[in-house]
């Protein structure tokens, strides 16, 4: 990075001696805000629980965590030098006292110089990898350290254990051929028994620099918060001791909000975000700017930023939000960014230009897929009559449509304006689509969607049942509404799928159990959906605060707040548990701690009254029988158990936390992580590629398959026949 690259003790002790930690003092506006902040929680949360001295205790200790969530910087002198603010935090709060956040802050701020400092010396030492240390590398239920002394030691075991993740990957990536580098830097470390070696000795490509920069970028970093980032960290902590949803946002941070829910943005099309106290390009958006242009590449590290090309920002302190918002802006305008490839050194930046485009964000929208499937020779189906007549070597032509999210342009919305871009006007074209090109049956892929608007599940749903309720909802107030397809009409009739995981959430798990309820359709997928069934609205604090001078032509921010919980038509919740799938195909996300039930704060799973329905008959007997037909497959064992069992034994290993830092046993370890790693990656190549087909997807050709069933069985004009008369026939 461009500046002193700090290669002694000496020079990096200037560097710390010439930076003072600039004191954060709230004013009266953050004192108001987090005033009105703590009103509207009291009165409009769902949970209607009160701020108290039970509140009080846990914001004081959560936002220690919040700040420092794997205990790395604040030792418990500094929670106790605070321990008289434990039980008055909610009084001060309603009082508009924010000093806590602060001096707690400050106090941040303040230890992590301290670390900075000591990892500029520590990296100077020679290491022992000789010894039997251990390292916890998960530390968010670890005690505080008891003081520096404990901190100090913790901190050598970490640098210890970054070092030989850094080596270890480079010996690994490289071969070790005779009278190589690497091999050299190997005799030199067995010669010395894995005792005093040095970051010189061992690996020529690891730095002084490489190791410091990152922590003393963070630093930087922290440096540089505005007061309103420290605000929206306090009130934000808050927000989550009443459900995981709930938040403040800042005015930047509610911009970045409302871009994720729209489908463009103007800028160059490139996601970042931040590594190690590095700007790293994350994601090219396909269809992008930079991704047009083709000279910036993920993993590219962002150095500095310009508008003219002449004078550049460097944006080695600047926060991951300010970096973002110079890349961002006009459609037409230049950014020059000044990069470097991932491991390169300053001494290889390219200067890019790229000109500002409005940037479609292609891996979100709705998306078609036309399928010619035969259904497969199963066991299950096989020396039946039946079985001679459905599966004839006919194949059928299938839609699959793949949704990410449940998109909606709020703003056109709000305007009243007539055409704009959402979740179920994109699905309905595609239907129209399919309709033309004449599909026996349709795919709605939801796997990874985490939702998104509310209406437009609903709409979503209106698409596929004639009309009727889709979803209950209950606010804080105990009133209760019903949202239902009211336009008498279905724009696709035909069977219907809908595939879901674990990541499925929110407007997903809506649009499923209405699917279910109403038997329109199966539902295939992992165990259950994620359970997010909970409603939040955004209060905008302008409206509250405009009429007051010190908000003059200043935005103050919006508070997203869970009011309200989602119940199916039937009268269960979808927070918590989420919707089960029909049929339930194993799968290595069933081992993830992904899911409501793993959040902290979460709401509990409920039930009201259940809603009168006219459910869909038409395919209800068939599905039944497809359903049990395919849980007897399952029983009796799938071809892709083997991989599940795989990515299991990988999970297992993960869940030890404690790393070796014996250089010998390190090489073992990771010898064995690899050998795991590489059995999960024969599972990850059966994934689907978002917004794309792939043959590997055995998902969705075991949903593709049941489907081409399903309508073989349709077009034998089944649907009318009981269980016995399905049974007579097959026989």
């Amino acid at each position: 990075m461009p500046g002193i690259l700090f290669i002694s003790v000496f020079s990096f002790e200037i560097f710390a001696s010439t930076h003072v930690n600039k004191i954060n003092r709230p004013g009266k506006a953050e004192g108001i805000i987090a005033k009105v902040v703590v009103e509207l929680i009291s009165k409009k949360h769902f949970s209607h629980k009160k701020l108290n001295d039970d509140i009080s205790e846990q914001l004081f200790t959560t936002y220690f965590t919040s700040l420092d969530p794997q205990k790395l910087y604040f030792v418990q002198s500094d929670l106790d030098q605070y321990s008289d603010y434990k039980f008055i935090l909610d009084n001060s709060l309603a009082h508009g006292q924010v000093e806590f956040a602060y001096k707690v802050f400050d106090t941040f701020v303040q230890r992590v110089d301290e670390r900075v400092q000591f990892v500029g010396k520590l990296l100077n030492s020679a290491f022992d990898f000789s010894r039997e240390d251990e390292l916890l590398i998960e530390r968010k239920k670890a005690q505080w350290c008891v003081d520096t002394k404990e901190l100090d030691s913790l901190w050598t075991l970490r640098l210890k254990n970054d070092l030989l993740n850094r080596v270890l990957k480079i010996h690994d990536s490289k071969e070790e051929s005779k009278g190589s580098k690497i091999e050299r830097v190997r005799r030199i470390i067995e010669s010395k028994d894995y005792k005093g070696i040095t970051i010189k000795e061992l690996s020529p490509e690891i730095t002084y620099e490489k190791m410091f920069s990152p922590h003393r970028n963070y630093l930087s970093r922290l440096r540089n918060r505005e007061s309103i980032d420290i605000l929206e960290k306090f009130l934000t902590t808050l927000s989550k001791l009443y459900d995981p949803y709930s938040a403040y946002m800042a005015p930047k941070t509610k911009e970045d909000f409302d871009i994720s829910m729209k489908l463009s943005l103007e800028g160059i099309g490139a996601r970042l975000k931040e590594v190690n106290g590095e700007i790293v390009v994350n994601n090219i958006m396909v269809g992008g700017a930079a991704y047009r242009d083709g000279r910036l590449k993920e993993r590219d590290r962002v150095i500095a930023v310009s508008q003219d090309g002449v004078e550049f920002t460097g944006v080695e302190s600047m926060s991951l939000r300010n970096v973002i918002g110079m890349i961002r802006g006009p459609v037409g305008s230049h950014v020059f960014l000044k990069v470097t490839a991932k491991g390169d050194d300053e001494n290889n930046v390219r200067t890019i230009e790229i000109i500002r485009d409005v940037i479609d964000l292609k891996d979100r929208e709705a998306t078609l897929f036309k399928k010619h499937v035969v259904p497969e020779d199963d066991d299950v189906f096989s020396n039946t009559e039946m079985n001679v007549n459905l599966l004839d070597g006919q194949g059928i032509d299938i839609g699959i449509i793949m949704l990410p999210s449940f998109y909606t342009d709020f703003d056109n919305r709000d305007l009243g304006v007539g055409e704009f871009r959402s979740a179920s006007q994109d699905v309905l074209n595609l239907l129209k689509d399919a309709d033309a090109d004449a599909v026996s049956g349709v795919i709605v892929d939801l796997r990874s969607n985490r939702g998104g608007s509310l209406d437009e599940a609903v709409k979503l749903a209106g698409l596929f049942i004639n009309k009727g309720p889709v979803v209950q909802v209950k606010y804080a107030n105990g009133r209760k509404k019903v949202l239902a397809d009211k336009d008498d009409k279905s724009y696709y009739d035909g069977p219907l799928i809908v595939l879901v995981d674990r990541y499925s959430a929110s407007a997903s798990e809506i649009f499923s159990a209405a699917i279910q309820d109403y038997n329109r359709g199966i539902i295939i997928g992992d165990k259950s959906t994620h359970g997010k069934g909970t409603i939040q609205m955004l209060h905008e604090l302008d409206d509250r605060l405009r009429n007051r001078m010190i908000f003059k032509n200043k935005s103050t921010g919006t508070l997203k707040l869970t009011t309200g919980k989602f119940y199916r038509v039937n009268g269960s919740s979808t927070q918590h548990d989420g919707v089960r799938p029909d049929i339930i195909f194993p799968s290595v996300r069933d081992y993830h701690t992904a899911g409501e039930r793993f959040l902290d704060h979460a709401l509990p799973w409920d039930k009201i009254e259940s809603l009168t329905i006219d459910k869909f008959h038409n395919y209800s007997k068939i599905q039944n029988y497809l359903v049990d037909t395919m849980k007897l497959k399952i029983a009796e064992g799938l071809k892709f158990n083997e991989i599940v069992n795989a990515v299991n034994e990988y999970d297992n290993f993960k869940k030890n936390k404690i790393v070796p830092l014996n250089y010998l046993k390190r090489k073992y370890y990771e010898k064995r992580k690899k050998t795991l790693l590489n059995n999960v990656k024969r599972y990850k190549e059966k994934q689907r590629t978002r917004n794309q087909l792939s043959k590997n997807d055995w998902l969705l050709n075991e949903a593709m398959n049941c489907l081409a069933i399903l309508v073989k069985l349709h077009e034998k004009n089944l649907h009318s026949l009981s269980y016995q008369d399905i049974d007579r026939q097959n026989n």
